[in-house]
Order: structure tokens, then C-alpha cells, then sequence
């Protein structure tokens, strides 16, 4: 049987927008907004990273333990629940409503995408097929696969499985050098340094692995800690001012070293990944809701914002799309708001909708299906 459920983390669900709201922002320069609103020196697209980080912590925090193939079962189940129909709701909006300008490949990515295992595919009509965003859905859902793997006696092997994410990406960049692979450039065919050091969910492990790593430590240490209000703040100003100035100075410099060094392949990679560290400190610092920041996060307007933060995520290139072919004014600020209401209020129906019921179903017919197996 699966552990009882534990207390929810508020805090942590309502990061969870804000991160979507980076990679929607990210994605708007140029077309809600001015292309230079931002600059380049703060990497808005590594919200993607802090999904990966959070997943691990959550998925351990939740499942810290798989311990028959029943547990298995439901936990695949309840993963699939949470991705599924959202995902293909948004796969079938795009082809109804975009095709002529998202449209890639054919039958195969259109199946590949249905399957979530677009992202294992290291070819651009792939992996950016359709709703190009969902790679990372994929991507995630790699992550599902091998979790039952990765927390198997966890808690002794923590610091094996996580130096073994690492050779794996250590392993691919080596792969990607010394075999060549070209880097991706739009319409170049074939496998890229993009499609397995970017979207591969082996390359982007790592991450997914800390997360989990950061939950371990958080149950052990948490008992411990001071519950001063007032010391937790501090802490959580700190922690949110490193990620500020890890996405806008630390991570470029480790890129701008990476890019220099004898094997520039590790740009391709540390590019999209270098953020992970203070986004672990972010995480495990918010986690318990202790200080004043924390506290406001656990409130119900935030939640809801980190509830719907899945449905932004997948709609945001969409609607873009959507305002570029029938309504686009200048990029501006007034442009940018009007794009964001559509958003949330879009995000809020979804969720309702289509990605709670969405759940609900696929949970029901896991259980009837693992009825049906224990009466035969």
C-alpha cells in the first residue's frame, strides 16, 4: 500500500506559477512585448529547470517509498491523471487552431506526442512537433517512468543515484563531441545536440534526482530547524535574491566558462541547467511555509495560481500563436496584460474543466482496471 498522504506544501504549488509565468514571459518577447523587455542577462526559459527540481522533491516527498507493484500501478496511474488530458487537449486546440503555422511531421510525432515520448526522440519535427512547450511534458513524464527505479532504497543510495544522473549527462555531451552531432539549427534533419543534451529526459535527470535529494535532506533536517518567523524570512529574502542573481550573473559567467573551455559541447547543456542548484535552496527553503513570504504563498489566490500553473504552461505558446494570427498590435506593456488576463482566465477553464475531470476519470478507470486484475 502507498504511504498516507501527506500535508501539502502551499508554498511550493504556488512557486509553480511563477515559474510558468517566466517561461510565458520568456516566450512573449518579441511578440507581446518588446523582443529586449527583459535582456539577456536574466534566463527567464530555466523555469523549465525548477519544474524538474520541484517534481523530484514532490514525487519523493509524496511517494517516498514504492514498495509493491500495486504501489507501482497507482503511482503510474496518478501520474498519467495529472499530465494526460491537459496535454492532449492543448495537442488538439493547436491542430485545430494552428496548424498551418505549428504543424510538424505527420502521423508519427502526432502519435508520439499522444504517447508523451516526444522528447525521446532527438529530432526537431519531434520533439518541437505541434505544442512545442510539451517537449518538457514529455520530458517529465520520462522522469515518471524511471522514478519507481530511483527510489528504491533511496535513502541509502541517494548520493549513488545522483552522481549516476550525472555520468549520464556527462556520458551524452561526450557522445555529442566526439561523434559530432551538429548543433540544432531550424530545418537541420536528424539528431542534434539540442534533442539529447536539452530535451532527452536522460540529459535532464540530474535535476529531477536533486529535487529528490533536497526532499530527503528537507524530512531530516526540517525537525531541527529554528520556527522563527522572523529568521525564516530573512532566509527566504536570501534565497529568492540568489536565484535573482544566479539567473542573472553566476549561471552566464559558468556558461560564458563553459562555452570557452576545450569542450564547448558543456554549453549546450549547463545553458539550460545551471540554475538547478539555487532553485534546490529556493525549494527547500519555501517548502515548509515558515516565513512571511512563505506564509502568503500558502494562501488560497496563490494555490489557485499554482493549480491552474500546468494549463498556463501548456497554453501560453498557443495563445500566442493565437493573438499573432488574429490580433497583433504593437508588443507593449497594454498588449502583454491583455494576453495575460486571456491567459489565466483560459488556464482557470481548463483546469476546471478538462484537467480535474480529466483526473478524476483516469483515476477511476486505473482502479476498475486494478479491480478487474485482482478478480481474475
Amino acid at each position: 500500500m502507498l504511504p498516507e498522504k501527506p500535508a501539502r506544501l502551499g508554498a511550493l504549488t504556488s512557486l509553480r506559477f511563477f515559474a510558468a509565468m517566466a517561461v510565458a514571459v520568456h516566450h512573449s518577447m518579441g511578440t507581446r512585448l518588446p523582443a529586449d523587455f527583459i535582456g539577456p542577462a536574466l534566463s527567464l526559459s530555466r523555469g523549465v529547470s525548477f519544474f524538474f527540481v520541484l517534481s523530484g522533491f514532490i514525487l519523493y516527498y509524496v511517494y517516498p517509498e514504492l514498495p509493491t507493484l500495486q504501489s507501482v500501478r497507482k503511482f503510474f496511474v496518478a501520474r498519467v491523471a495529472r499530465l494526460w488530458f491537459p496535454h492532449v487537449a492543448a495537442l488538439l486546440a493547436l491542430v485545430i487552431l494552428l496548424r498551418s503555422e505549428f504543424y510538424y511531421g505527420g502521423i508519427g510525432p502526432f502519435i508520439a506526442n499522444v504517447l508523451m515520448i516526444h522528447a525521446w526522440i532527438p529530432e526537431w519535427t519531434y520533439f518541437f512537433s505541434f505544442n512545442a512547450v510539451s517537449w518538457s511534458i514529455s520530458t517529465e513524464f520520462g522522469f515518471y517512468v524511471l522514478f519507481p527505479l530511483l527510489v528504491w532504497k533511496f535513502e541509502k543510495t541517494w548520493w549513488a543515484v545522483l552522481l549516476g544522473s550525472a555520468a549520464i549527462a556527462l556520458g551524452l555531451i561526450l557522445l555529442c563531441a566526439f561523434a559530432d552531432i551538429p548543433t540544432w539549427k531550424p530545418g537541420l534533419d536528424g539528431a542534434t545536440t539540442l534533442g539529447l543534451l536539452y530535451v532527452n529526459p536522460l540529459a535532464r535527470l540530474f535535476e529531477f534526482v536533486l529535487g529528490m535529494c533536497v526532499a530527503l535532506w528537507w524530512k531530516r533536517l526540517t525537525p531541527q530547524f529554528s520556527s522563527s518567523v522572523a529568521l525564516w524570512t530573512v532566509i527566504e529574502v536570501v534565497a529568492i535574491a540568489l536565484v535573482i542573481y544566479d539567473l542573472r550573473i553566476f549561471s552566464w559567467r559558468l556558461n560564458h566558462l563553459a562555452l570557452t573551455s576545450a569542450l564547448p559541447i558543456f554549453y549546450e547543456w549547463t545553458i539550460h541547467v545551471a540554475s538547478c542548484f539555487s532553485f534546490a535552496l529556493l525549494i527547500f527553503v519555501m517548502a515548509g511555509g515558515r516565513g512571511v513570504i512563505g506564509q502568503a504563498l500558502s494562501r488560497q489566490p496563490f494555490i489557485l495560481l499554482g493549480e491552474i500553473s500546468y494549463s498556463v504552461y501548456l497554453l501560453h505558446q498557443l495563445l500566442i500563436g493565437v493573438f499573432r494570427q488574429d490580433f497583433a498590435p504593437e508588443p507593449g506593456p497594454v498588449t502583454f496584460l491583455i494576453y495575460l488576463v486571456t491567459l489565466i482566465a483560459f488556464s482557470i477553464c481548463v483546469y476546471y474543466a478538462i484537467e480535474r475531470p480529466g483526473r478524476v476519470l483516469i483515476k477511476r478507470l486505473g482502479a476498475r482496471a486494478n479491480s478487474s486484475h485482482h478478480d481474475s
